[in-house]
């Protein structure tokens, strides 16, 4: 599988900012001031301007009735005000979601096993609260209803919200791309994405832009977010304009505290549809073309470290082809039960695929078959001569885990049972029953014990050879 991954941009106006402006509304509705203060909500901060009123000049106006919020953002994910979640919860990629630690992806294409993953991290928003009143009487009345709705300092957790956040370009490129060679149609691009994430991934107008262009958004859902709301219950302040009417302003904090989306990680095959994926589309790195040298990570599962040491050994890794395909081997296979150890990991393609015949099955048509030449089919790399010529003396035991080399088809993830395949000491064949849709690998193995038991010389004999071009000269 291929990983790519990017960070979400623009988080200030397209979660932070539309939070602080659902979190203050809320508290306007509870408070039961929707009457009093209308549209009259001012939200400001250093990353962000002033929000307008719908009043005519579109400015704060003096001597009526608002609501002003002053927003701060932080983002360090370790300043948490309660610690509900970890960061390392937070920051593990194979985490999704804050609340049940499941792995969903956003988007799934189930067929062509792509899939778009979020990752989360915690972050604070913070909130200085004014509520300005005209009317005496009406403010301390609020005084009233603000101690007896909210506990002063205390956690509450009532706060249900939504945002969306735009999907970044490089994303949708390489969706794109994949799409294309998935087989989509022109024109059905937006909706295999709405499909394939269950109407998560929308397209909508941007209201923060002058021309006010589309935009390719993921809908997200906040359940149960951890807010508090912190007051003075002393005399609100009484502030004079001057000769004008005197203003009463009640001041207040809001803390609100959860995990928003800030990585997406695109994973898909090698092989869609039976064709490898472009070049521009592959993400391993060529010094990782032997596959990495340790299979666990330290954080946050440090009780593997054991494990993770004893895997640091000075052991051959697979020749692979092509070179950028980190499949491995699934560890409940035969091969591992065995004691084989791959040296060869191929990908291959099915072979006529759409079969021409009517009425056929795979035992009286050679069209649904794929051959696979152990000599030749495999591109700059060919067996040693030694276990070509076992292969060749021995086609009946190749599939034979016993034996002292094997010869393994897996589809995806599952090992292809030997009584499907065919094979004469050279030749290979493969049922083409699965479909294009899966991917195809052969592997070449070679007993672990007859290593351990000094059989053969682990680092002198070679069993994978890169062929030599003797067409042109010296």
């Amino acid at each position: 599988m291929q990983v790519f991954s990017t960070t979400v941009s623009e988080v200030i106006t397209h979660v932070h900012q539309v939070i602080a402006d659902q979190v203050c509304r809320k508290i306007i509705s509870q408070l039961g001031l929707r009457d009093v203060f209308k549209n009259h909500l001012y939200l400001n901060s250093d990353f962000y301007g002033p929000s307008k009123s719908s009043s005519e000049v579109r400015l704060p106006i003096l001597h009526e009735n608002a609501f002003k919020c002053n927003v701060k953002y932080s983002a360090n994910p370790f300043g948490l005000k309660w610690d509900s979640t970890t960061p390392g919860q937070h920051l593990d990629p194979a985490i999704h979601r804050r609340d049940t630690l499941q792995t969903l992806p956003v988007f799934y294409d189930k067929k062509h096993n792509i899939q778009l993953i979020e990752r989360y991290i915690p972050c604070n928003v913070e909130m200085d609260c004014s509520m300005i009143f005209v009317d005496r009487v009406l403010a301390y009345d609020v005084m009233t209803r603000l101690a007896s709705t909210y506990v002063r300092g205390e956690l509450m957790m009532v706060n249900d919200l939504s945002y969306d956040y735009r999907m970044p370009m490089e994303v949708l490129n390489r969706l794109y791309m994949l799409g294309t060679q998935a087989g989509l149609q022109k024109g059905t691009y937006l909706d295999w994405l709405e499909r394939g994430s269950n109407g998560l991934i929308q397209r909508i107008v941007s209201k923060r832009q002058r021309n006010r262009h589309a935009e390719i958004v993921i809908k997200k859902q906040q359940f149960g977010s951890l807010a508090a709301v912190d007051y003075n219950a002393d005399q609100p302040p009484i502030q004079t304009l001057g000769t004008s009417a005197d203003t009463v302003t009640i001041q207040f904090t809001v803390t609100v505290q959860f995990g928003r989306v800030n990585m997406l990680y695109l994973k898909y095959p090698i092989m869609i549809n039976n064709q490898l994926i472009p070049e521009q589309l592959v993400t391993v790195d060529k010094e990782e073309m032997f596959g990495k040298l340790y299979p666990f990570i330290q954080h946050p599962y440090l009780a593997l470290n054991n494990a993770y040491q004893f895997q640091k050994v000075l052991m051959e890794h697979p020749v692979r082809n092509p070179w950028y395909d980190d499949w491995t081997v699934p560890i409940n296979c035969s091969l591992n039960a065995d004691f084989h150890r791959p040296f060869f990991i191929g990908l291959f393609t099915l072979d006529n695929e759409n079969c021409q015949c009517s009425n056929c099955t795979c035992k009286c048509c050679n069209n649904k078959y794929t051959t696979i030449n152990i000599r030749e089919d495999f591109d700059k790399y060919k067996l040693s001569e030694e276990v070509l010529t076992w292969f060749k003396e021995n086609p009946d035991k190749a599939f034979d885990s016993e034996s002292p080399y094997a010869l393994k088809v897996f589809s995806n993830n599952t090992e292809v049972g030997a009584s499907l395949l065919l094979f004469d000491g050279e030749n290979l064949r493969f049922p083409n029953c699965k479909g294009p849709e899966n991917v195809y690998h052969l592997v070449v193995s070679a007993k672990m014990m007859d290593f351990l038991e000094g059989r053969y010389d682990l680092l002198g004999i070679p069993l994978v050879e890169l062929k030599v071009d003797n067409s042109q000269g010296d």
